[in-house]
Order: C-alpha cells, then sequence, then structure tokens
C-alpha cells in the first residue's frame, strides 16, 4: 500500500514550488478524504489514476507512479496505461538503458555463475526512471504491474562484523545491486573476494539497466544464481570459504548451514583439491604419540580446511605411546598427512622430512606438546595471505617461552638479521616462508652439514640466519602457541644439547654458518655486528645451563663462563684473520665483547657466592 504521509507531503512540496493551481488543490483535497473514509476500491482505483496523469503532467514523475501503483492495488487494469507508462518513461531512456544493460552484462559475463544470461529484449522487468536519478519503478512485462519503488542512499551501508580478518566475505541479496556495490567499495579496501548470492536473478539482472558500473568494482567478485549454485562452485574449486556473512535476507541460519556443509565435504579424503593451502602446520614428533595425537585433534578444531594441512613426521617412535599415532594415521580428515621413520634419525633429519612434505606457502613449526589457539591463528593467515611475497619469517607468540624479541615488521637484509636473528631457540610458533625455504636449498643444508652441531640442534635458527637476508620478517604479540607442561624427567643428566662443551660447539657452528651468508660476505661490518650478537647469545646459554645443570655440581662455575669467553675471543680472531684489512675494528669488537662477558661473569659471582654453590636452584626454562 502506499505510504500516504510520505505521498502527501511530497505533493505538498509541489505546491511550496507554486505548481498549484485549483485542479490539483482538488486532487490533495480528495486523496485526504478517501484515506480516512471508506470508498469503494474501484472508486479508489479511478481516482489513483486518474490523480497519476495529472501529476505525470505537472513532471513530478515519483509521486505519478506511486498514484499508479496504489490504483493498480485496487484493481486498476494497467493494461490500459501500459502504453502510457512505455512512451512516457521507458521508450525515451531505451536505448541508454540497452547499453548499460550490454555493458555490464560484458563486464560481468565471467563472474556471473548463472545457467543463463538473458538478452535485452528478453527480461522480465523494465526499470521505470523518475526526475531523481536515485528512484526508479520496478516494471512487470508480463503482469503489466509496477511491482515495487527502489529509492537508494548511497551513503548507506548495512552495518556488519568482520568476524574472520583473513576471510572473504559473503553477500546475500534478493536482487539490489546498488545495496550491494556500497559494501563491495569497503570490502575492496580489506583485498578480499565478495561472493554474491542472488535469490532473484532476473529482477538482479535486469537492474543492470539503470547505471552503467565501474569495471573496477567486479574485480575479486563472484556472482551466483542462489546458494545451490555457490555450494557447486565451491565443491569445484579450492578456493578459500567464506566467511564473513552479509546477509540482506534474514535468512542467516540457511546460510551458515551451506557454508558448514562445504567444510564438511571439504574435509573428507574425497572433497579435498590440496592445491592452496596457505600454511602447513609441521609437527615433528618422536615418543610422544599421545601428546601428537592430541595436538592433531586439537587442530583440526579449525574452520578452516582448504587453508591449512597438519603434518605429522613420527621419527621411528618405539614406545608405548606408538598406538597413538596409529590413531593418527586413521583419523578421517583430508587435512592430515603423516610419515614414520623406520628407524630415528635425529631431530634435524625429522624436522626437515616434516617440512619436505608441505605443501602451503608458510611452514609453521609445532612441538608436538604444544597446542595452537585455533581461535586466534587467524591473525597470522591474514597476514599470510596479504604479504605471502615479501614476508620470509613470522614470529608469533606463546603462552611461556615461544615469542619474539621485536613486534615491529624488520626489512629484509641487514634491519631483519639484527632484529631477529638468533632469538628462535624455542621452535614452536615459528614461521617460515616455504618458497624462500626452497629457493636458498635450507632444507638440504641442514642434511648436508648434520656435522655443524648447529645444524642438528638449532635447524631453525640456521634457517633463521638465511631468511632474514631474503625477506621481511614481523613479531607479533598475540598469542597462537598454547605451550604444553615440560615432562618431568627421572634422568638428572644434563641434556646433550645444554653441556658447556656443546654451547661451545654450537657458537662455532653459529659462527661457520654466518661466514657462508651472502649478507655476511658482501658487508662486513653487519658480520661484524652479527658476531657480537652471537657473543651474547652464547653468554645467555652458557648462563643458562649454569643456572639449571651445573650450580648444584663441584664444577668450577667461572671457568665455564671463562671458556665460553675464550672461544668467543678465538672466533672473533679468526674472523680478523680473513679480513686483515678490518683489523681497526678489532679492537672496540673484543672490548664490546670483554663487557658482556664481565657482565655475565659478575652475574654469576653474585648469584653464586661460592664458584661450587650447593644452594638448589628453582627449576627454569632451558632451550
Amino acid at each position: 500500500m502506499i505510504n500516504f504521509k510520505s505521498l502527501l507531503s511530497r505533493v505538498e512540496n509541489l505546491i511550496n514550488k507554486d505548481m498549484i493551481d485549483d485542479e490539483l488543490q482538488v486532487y490533495i483535497d480528495y486523496l485526504k478524504y478517501i484515506e480516512v473514509n471508506t470508498i469503494e476500491g474501484a472508486v479508489k482505483a479511478e481516482f489513483y489514476a486518474s490523480f497519476g496523469y495529472f501529476l505525470f503532467n505537472l513532471q513530478a514523475y515519483d509521486e505519478c507512479l506511486n498514484m499508479f501503483m496504489e490504483a493498480q492495488n485496487y484493481g486498476y487494469a494497467l493494461n490500459e496505461v501500459k502504453g502510457f507508462i512505455f512512451e512516457g518513461f521507458i521508450q525515451p531512456n531505451l536505448n541508454e538503458f540497452e547499453g548499460n544493460y550490454k555493458g555490464n552484462i560484458k563486464k560481468v559475463k565471467n563472474k556471473l555463475h548463472t545457467k543463463k544470461i538473458i538478452g535485452f529484449e528478453n527480461l522480465k522487468f523494465s526499470l521505470i526512471p523518475t526526475m531523481n536519478k536515485n528512484i526508479y519503478y520496478i516494471f512487470d512485462k508480463s503482469s503489466n504491474k509496477i511491482i515495487e519503488r527502489m529509492e537508494y542512499d548511497n551513503n548507506y551501508c548495512m552495518k556488519y562484523e568482520i568476524k574472520d580478518k583473513f576471510s572473504d566475505f559473503i553477500i546475500v541479496e534478493n536482487y539490489d545491486w546498488r545495496k550491494i556495490s556500497n559494501v563491495i567499495d569497503i570490502i575492496k579496501k580489506t583485498n578480499r573476494k565478495a561472493y554474491i548470492v542472488i535469490s532473484d536473478m532476473e529482477k538482479f539482472q535486469s537492474v543492470f539497466q539503470g547505471m552503467l558500473i565501474d569495471g573496477e568494482i567486479y574485480k575479486n567478485i563472484l556472482i551466483f544464481n542462489g546458494l545451490e549454485e555457490m555450494n557447486e562452485y565451491f565443491e569445484k574449486t579450492d578456493q578459500y570459504i567464506p566467511r564473513n556473512i552479509i546477509d540482506y535476507t534474514g535468512n542467516l541460519s540457511n546460510i551458515e548451514k551451506v557454508i558448514d556443509n562445504i567444510h564438511k565435504n571439504r574435509i573428507s579424503k574425497n572433497g579435498r583439491k590440496g592445491s592452496n593451502v596457505l600454511f602447513s602446520i609441521c609437527i615433528p614428533s618422536y615418543n610422544r604419540g599421545d601428546k601428537a595425537y592430541n595436538n592433531v585433534i586439537n587442530t583440526l578444531k579449525s574452520c578452516y580446511d582448504e587453508e591449512i594441512e597438519v603434518i605429522i613426521s613420527n621419527n621411528g617412535s618405539n614406545n608405548d605411546t606408538n598406538e597413538y599415532y596409529d590413531k593418527i594415521k586413521q583419523i578421517n580428515d583430508s587435512r592430515v598427512k603423516y610419515f614414520r621413520f623406520d628407524e630415528n634419525q635425529g631431530f634435524a633429519k625429522n624436522l626437515c622430512k616434516v617440512c619436505e612434505i608441505a605443501v602451503g606457502n608458510f611452514i609453521l613449526l609445532l612441538s608436538d606438546e604444544d597446542f595452537i589457539d585455533v581461535n586466534n591463528v587467524f591473525k597470522i593467515m591474514d597476514i599470510m595471505r596479504s604479504k605471502k611475497d615479501e614476508i620470509s619469517i613470522i614470529r608469533t607468540s606463546g603462552t611461556i617461552q615461544a615469542g619474539p624479541p621485536l613486534t615491529t615488521l624488520k626489512k629484509a637484509g641487514k634491519d631483519a638479521m639484527l632484529g631477529y636473528m638468533l632469538s628462535s631457540n624455542y621452535m614452536s610458533g615459528v614461521i617460515f616462508n616455504r618458497n624462500i625455504l626452497k629457493k636458498y636449498k635450507c632444507r638440504e643444508y641442514i642434511i648436508n652439514n648434520l656435522d655443524n652441531v648447529t645444524c642438528s640442534y638449532y635447524p631453525h635458527m640456521v634457517w633463521e640466519l638465511i631468511l632474514c637476508q631474503y625477506g621481511d620478517v614481523i613479531g607479533l604479540s598475540d598469542i597462537v602457541i598454547l605451550e604444553g607442561k615440560a615432562e618431568k624427567r627421572e634422568d638428572k643428566s644434563i641434556y646433550s644439547y645444554a653441556t658447556i662443551e656443546s654451547r661451545i660447539e654450537q657458537h662455532i657452528g653459529f659462527f661457520k654458518v654466518m661466514e657462508q651468508l651472502e649478507i655476511c660476505r658482501s658487508d662486513f661490518n653487519i658480520f661484524r655486528q652479527m658476531y657480537i650478537n652471537l657473543c651474547s647469545k652464547t653468554m645467555i646459554l652458557v648462563t643458562l645451563s649454569i643456572d639449571v645443570f651445573y650450580s648444584n655440581s663441584e664444577t668450577n662455575l667461572i671457568n665455564l663462563i671463562d671458556s665460553a669467553y675464550d672461544i668467543c675471543l678465538k672466533c672473533l680472531d679468526t674472523l680478523y684473520l680473513k679480513n686483515k684489512g678490518k683489523l681497526y675494528y678489532y679492537e672496540s669488537d673484543k672490548q664490546i665483547i670483554n663487557t658482556v662477558y664481565e657482565d655475565y661473569k659478575r652475574n654469576i659471582s653474585t648469584k653464586y657466592s661460592k664458584y661450587t654453590s650447593k644452594r638448589c636452584v628453582e627449576k627454569q626454562l632451558i632451550v
């Protein structure tokens, strides 16, 4: 029914514009009368039609068409005015509308997923323009009825919540392109795709008559004739499911159901394409099948499917947790990949293997005893997707140990190296760009240099050094890793990697790796700064080993820190023997290293008043 108050306001506005004569006043008076009195429907129909013709002569086209709509609601046969509407409204704009329609269809054709694209002459609906470019009426050719008034507010945009910054958008609308276009303008700024689902495709295509749409707006969109056709599309493609829903139809629960069904199909063994994996969650494991199994089960709670894969590499486990590895193999989820060595190959080879299996753009390393926070992981995925060509390493945060030294982006080369080098002792949550890792043969480097204890114990830290040269590095404060509790050990012996002898070998090993880095060979000043950082790192690790493993022994603790200092100076001498032209830096570098050493030596002396303290040290973290 007509909005009487709105119509009356618009008609009275004509009076204010001096477009009034006695006849118009009669119409207005009678319009007021019939709205408050019981009048026969046929009489009303004749009146509204008559008033419509009159308003047309005043060029009050919006009000005129409103009257014709009201007339037809009371049974007025618009066959009688069909020719009038066509000649008065449609025909004068026919060439423009046809040009708009064909131009839009040409631009959108490869974006439109529908069984039939209608030719202009076969459109079921015509648009009736008014003097206001934001107001149209829709005329149904088959019923000869004006069926709807469309008024657009170009500043209006439906409020919606971005639930997942990583994911694309699905917009569900009956037919109105202009509602959709307002939202698309905002989505474009997020560099995300928009999947548009239309419930009335014939009317939607008809609306294309009204305006020639900028071709840029069609970038990163696809248009579907209903949810069923969208479902069919996602069954055949590896594109990511849109999870940000903008619904103009009031059918949210049905939309969510369709998306959930697509997800369930994709995680089935036959439903996965697996050719568009964004990141691989790589879990090397040994003799902790129960923890590995729980880890996988937690990760599979993620709403993502084609975006991720979960890879377990079993390093020849031989204890009573093997049954859990068998359970992992039996998990009916296409995102899971499982590999087993017959015998233990050592940590480095197992890590290399799990990364070799990965096909994602990025590789996330995860200890089998730690969990990913599946509710927070979209934050890192958003970065992976938007910066997949620039970022070489992403450092995430954990609940205990895992964490970056910085939470800023550092550009590839010197800035990334000096900001992030040697900071990833704890493996969980370190993310590498797999393409850069592969390009510079990082996995092969580890396999070919296993005689270097650094490559054996800390292959991921070697990769960190290599990749800092070739891509940006960013650290995040967001908690992505939920770290498990450290296992209690009956055996009180020192971990092999934590002995002072091993820490010294690791120092030598890192130095040898640095010597081979392109950035060190080309810029001695960067090499110097990196080496000083290495000396500080060695002092930290030696002190940590002393605190946890040596402080309760009969060992002379100062001798231990002295041995670390000695190797720092020995490698410094090697550095300058190979770069004799730079000897003028030697004394200043030596002094910096000495200052670091004296600080740690003083701390050891203060903390343990005797070199062989019998005092028990509370449990501390060891990396």
